[in-house]
């Protein structure tokens, strides 16, 4: 999942209860443990779940959610005149501490499945390795030795984590760009339009000169899940508070036709936004009921990947879907404890002296 949305925004943005930003972050964060279940098992000679119409599987469908959301909540943040310190305490606020306590959590709690006694176990340099360097952000580091070892994908404790180094990345860009003055009225439309030409000439290029391979496979990624920051970041831009159901069909449209073309990931992307927007702003009575459920879904998204791994780790023959409705009830528990002991009043301490 990716993932981050910041909370500070979503306050701003959903301070008269007016959109269904967190039941869509909640469904996107769902949507990523059900695509791990299939993913995590290849051994059960299951297929994966079954990709979307536009070609994302589900697991790629939720992370695309967490961007669009996540460029349209920080973008709205910027417009409203948000001071570059403040943004960057706010976001340091929003991802760091929850971060910092999942890795140490994990440290203790991967302890069971360890071949090592206690004593040789905290002292192993992998684990604080592995402790030191996801909290740390940028340093995405997975495998222990000894944990997981019989899992078909040992090496793989937190895999989840891997999209938030791009969030972070999203967020440093756009702020940049934004403070040094290039989303001005007068510049606005033409820096987006510049965006969008090299995303399409990006794409036009791997089509025609093959996809980055290796470590350059990184870029990839960041291509497909920055695109869909800038969707988000662009329905901000324009005020969007509605999706008409002729441009939904429109974009879901586009997103079909696209699917074998150069363009089929940047298509792909414009038709979940267009749906993630036209589910955010909804009225529907269920929804309406939904609005004030609380944010669990930054705790779910990095609790539940270990949490799967652990189930697989007892040798439970669960099928997928058994397997992440399991896994889904119990990554509730810490994720509620994430938002309510660490998110929460982390987002709080944004205004505090000490850090003003």
């Amino acid at each position: 999942m990716s993932y981050r949305q910041d909370t500070d925004c979503t306050a701003m943005a959903s301070r008269d209860h007016d959109n269904n930003f967190n039941f869509l972050r909640l469904l996107a964060a769902s949507m990523v443990i059900f695509a791990h279940a299939y993913d995590l098992r290849p051994d059960l000679g299951q297929q994966g779940f079954p990709a979307s119409t536009f070609g994302l599987g589900l697991g790629g469908l939720g992370v695309a959610i967490f961007f669009t959301l996540s460029g349209y909540l920080i973008f709205a943040s910027l417009q409203r005149g948000t001071p570059p310190g403040r943004f960057a305490r706010s976001r340091i606020l929003r991802l760091f501490p929850a971060l910092i306590a999942c890795s140490l959590v994990l440290g203790i709690s991967l302890y069971p499945f360890s071949p090592l006694d206690l004593r040789h176990y905290i002292t192993d340099p992998h684990l604080w390795r592995f402790m030191l360097g996801n909290a740390s952000l940028f340093w995405n580091v997975q495998g222990i030795p000894g944990i997981f070892s019989g899992n078909p994908f040992p090496d793989a404790i937190d895999g989840s984590l891997w999209t938030l180094p791009y969030e972070a990345l999203c967020y440093a860009v756009v702020a940049s760009i934004f403070f040094a003055g290039a989303f001005r009225p007068a510049l606005a439309r033409y820096t987006f339009a510049l965006g969008f030409l090299l995303y399409g000439l990006y794409w036009a290029g791997t089509q025609a000169l093959g996809h980055p391979a290796g470590y350059w496979h990184r870029l990839d990624l960041l291509a497909g899940v920055s695109f869909s920051f800038a969707l988000g970041m662009l329905a901000a831009a324009i005020r969007l508070k509605t999706v008409r159901p002729w441009a939904l069909a429109l974009a879901i449209g586009l997103g079909i036709a696209g699917h074998h073309t150069a363009l089929a990931e940047a298509s792909a992307r414009l038709a979940i936004a267009a749906v993630t927007f036209f589910i955010a702003f909804s009225s529907t009575k269920l929804l309406l009921h939904l609005r004030r459920l609380p944010d669990y879904s930054y705790g779910i998204y990095i609790y539940a990947f270990p949490i799967q791994q652990g189930l697989i780790a007892t040798h439970l023959e669960l099928a997928p879907i058994p397997h992440a409705c399991i896994a889904l009830l119990l990554v509730l528990l810490p994720a509620a404890l994430s938002w309510h002991l660490i998110e929460k009043p982390a987002l709080a301490l944004k205004n505090h002296p000490l850090f003003a």
